[in-house]
């Protein structure tokens, strides 16, 4: 199925919602009061940072599917415009960090935050490309 061909306006209320998810999670995360929680995720070995993965890795397979998989060229690459969007956001709240009491700036975070979204492009367009290459079935 190519990537003109995917139903975007579904895609984009998916992507809508699950960005208003982290965003609700960023400002519990902010907000202090609820540290308790955070505390008991980073207890856990490697929850933290699988959080991340999932969480930017997710948001960066539904924007792109929201915005069609389109792509742009850098450094003679092709990179999806998704992902490049995430990225950006993710690395604007990861610096806000500094200035926030409660939150501290972590690059192992962003690390596994540019994981996430470096893994889950490449898996869209896997899945795209799979469901397009699918054979056509009756009924």
């Amino acid at each position: 199925m190519p990537a003109t061909s995917l139903n975007v306006r579904r895609y984009r209320w998916l992507a809508a919602v699950y960005l208003l998810i982290i965003v609700l999670i960023v400002l519990l995360a902010n907000d202090g009061h609820y540290s308790f929680i955070f505390k008991w995720i980073r207890a856990i070995p490697g929850a933290d940072k699988a959080g991340h993965f999932v969480l930017m890795g997710g948001l960066s397979f539904v924007v792109n599917l929201a915005c069609g998989l389109r792509t742009f060229t850098a450094l003679n690459r092709p990179w999806l415009w998704g992902s490049a969007i995430v990225a950006v956001i993710v690395v604007l709240e990861e610096i806000s960090q500094a200035w926030v009491p409660s939150r501290t700036f972590d690059l192992g975070d962003l690390a596994f935050d540019f994981l996430g979204i470096l893994f889950f492009g490449w898996l869209v367009k896997k899945c795209v490309q799979r469901q397009s290459d699918a054979p056509a079935t009756c009924g």
